[in-house]
């Protein structure tokens, strides 16, 4: 069966949608690219435009704030260099076009960024990457500026990042074999749980809580499994009975 499908360059990393489901993005990390569509009654993408970032940009993370105002834009920098990983901003038109804001903000020199995610209430931000995580505070516009206390450690390579749909909680796959488990404070700033980690299966990589706010899943790129929890009164995960299930080689999930 042939299965459609649309252009979106060489290497695409990461798409996201906007709240209305009228538009979706793409960022590919090796051309440097942002590709734009509109999304038809029946799914159907059509390209909008593309837009070109500045060379060895390396886009691999792509979000849109709940409001459906602005689009961000994570990039990672060539590893061992000097330039500073950094969060583009654009503002969504009506029509579903981006137009650059001037605001881009820098992290860690040569860090790669794995995870970019804005909490519900669209006032805080939170990056994964650099043996930590960065905290922003978001304005009316959608600038993103540091939290008082910027960083959290989160273990080694801290890859994805997860906030819970009623925006109390985050959690961070670590390459340290754990999932680092934390507080959103009345600030927006994190603070590790009772427990600051469980124990996940192998290298893991993407995490996933769903839309219930009672599960919550890991995929292992080290042990080809999914780990499965449950997620406590206090934000805490438990493995569930049946900890973990087969998925193959290395694996990628995501819930809506």
């Amino acid at each position: 069966m042939s299965i459609p499908t649309v252009t979106t360059g060489s290497s695409p990393q990461s798409i996201t949608i906007d709240p209305t489901s009228k538009f979706a993005y793409v960022a590919s990390s090796d051309t440097n690219t942002l590709y734009e569509y509109t999304i038809a009654s029946n799914g159907v993408l059509t390209p909008l435009s593309t837009i070109a970032l500045p060379s060895n940009t390396n886009p691999n993370v792509v979000t849109i704030d709940p409001a459906g105002k602005n689009l961000y834009v994570a990039s990672s920098a060539p590893a061992g260099g000097s330039t500073a990983s950094n969060v583009s901003q654009f503002s969504i038109g009506s029509t579903g076009s981006l137009t650059s804001v001037s605001t881009t903000l820098s992290t860690t020199a040569g860090s790669f960024i794995y995870g970019f995610a804005i909490d519900a209430s669209g006032k805080y931000a939170y990056l994964s990457g650099a043996g930590a995580v960065y905290q922003y505070n978001v304005s009316a516009t959608g600038a993103l500026s540091p939290m008082s206390s910027p960083t959290v450690a989160a273990g080694t390579r801290p890859s994805t990042l997860a906030i819970d749909p009623r925006g109390k909680y985050v959690y961070v796959s670590s390459d340290s074999n754990n999932v680092y488990q934390f507080t959103i404070g009345s600030n927006g700033a994190l603070s590790p749980l009772t427990s600051p980690t469980v124990q996940a299966a192998g290298h893991p990589t993407y995490i996933a809580v769903d839309p219930t706010g009672k599960f919550a899943y890991v995929t292992n790129s080290g042990s080809h499994i999914t780990s499965e929890y449950s997620i406590g009164a206090n934000g805490a995960l438990s493995p569930l009975s049946t900890a973990t299930i087969g998925s193959g080689g290395d694996n990628f999930i995501t819930l809506h």
